[in-house]
């Protein structure tokens, strides 16, 4: 078995990239309410990357649903000059009905109001004609260790495309390559190179609570072993009681589909309400 491990810094400034440019497609106003076509265009996310591309006569298109609180989108890969179809619609998207913005909430999405049940709601997806069934399946690599660990990572990223406000997901993790607390010291953003040879090591998690003993490498690494790569990565996440996260996908190699296991093997004290 070989073992590679790898840095988060150029995938990162890649994916920061990726985000400025899709934030400028969305434009200044809010789409309307329901399912519409997404302006952006999905394959952005991919481009800089070397070790993995979309497969020729193959794009990306996506819907995005939009409910006033927050949002979240659909990616699909087609064929090239397949038909995108304009979802059924424009629904009525009800507001969180009183009492409370979380008592409403809950409400709206487990009592399926009549206008969610007329093609608009979130359960609703579009889907077009030609459409694959799994995006992944549009992706082709030079099979390295580091093509996997892309796929790992920008495939989250599409299946996050169009997250907004209260339905940010994956958007809220932060990849890590070093201790979570020195991590944290830097701009979520804009990673750094890790500390100099000799400083001194990270303090402990203090008073985190732990279910899995802590990682002796933090940093994102690939295995390959016959006609298998297994990708192990770790993450921090804020949002309501922040916590790390491992993550381990299973290819097989020479496909970018995988199956995950992903895990919180640390919870904190802090967190936030987005």
């Amino acid at each position: 078995m070989s073992t590679d491990t790898f840095s988060f810094a150029e995938l990162e400034a890649l994916r920061q990239s990726a985000r400025k440019d899709l934030a400028r497609s969305d434009g200044p106003d809010r789409p309307p309410p329901g399912w519409s076509i997404h302006p952006g265009d999905p394959a952005r996310i991919l481009q800089g990357h070397t070790s993995l591309k979309l497969r020729d006569g193959l794009v990306l298109r996506a819907y995005r649903y939009y409910w006033g609180n927050g949002g979240f989108g659909k990616v699909w890969a087609l064929p090239a000059g397949a038909e995108f179809p304009e979802p059924p619609g424009p629904a009525s998207v009800a507001p969180p009905a009183a009492p409370g913005f979380w008592a409403g909430l809950k409400q709206w999405y487990n009592d399926s109001p009549p206008a969610r049940q007329t093609g608009g709601g979130p359960s609703d997806v579009p889907r077009p004609p030609k459409a694959l069934g799994d995006f992944a399946e549009a992706l082709e690599g030079d099979g390295s260790p580091r093509s996997y660990l892309c796929a790992s990572i920008l495939v989250r990223d599409l299946r996050a495309f169009g997250e907004f406000w209260h339905n940010v997901d994956w958007g809220a993790h932060l990849l890590l390559d070093v201790h979570p607390q020195e991590r944290l010291k830097r701009h979520p953003w804009k990673p750094e190179p890790p500390p100099a040879a000799g400083a001194p090591p990270a303090p402990p998690m203090g008073a985190w609570t732990t279910s899995a003993p802590e990682p002796a490498v933090w940093a994102p690494t690939v295995e390959t072993e016959g006609n298998a790569a297994v990708v192990t990565f770790y993450t921090y996440c804020g949002k309501m009681r922040e916590g790390i996260y491992r993550h381990v996908d299973r290819f097989k190699r020479g496909a970018y589909t995988f199956s995950s296991k992903d895990e919180k093997i640390a919870e904190g004290m802090g967190g936030y309400i987005s």
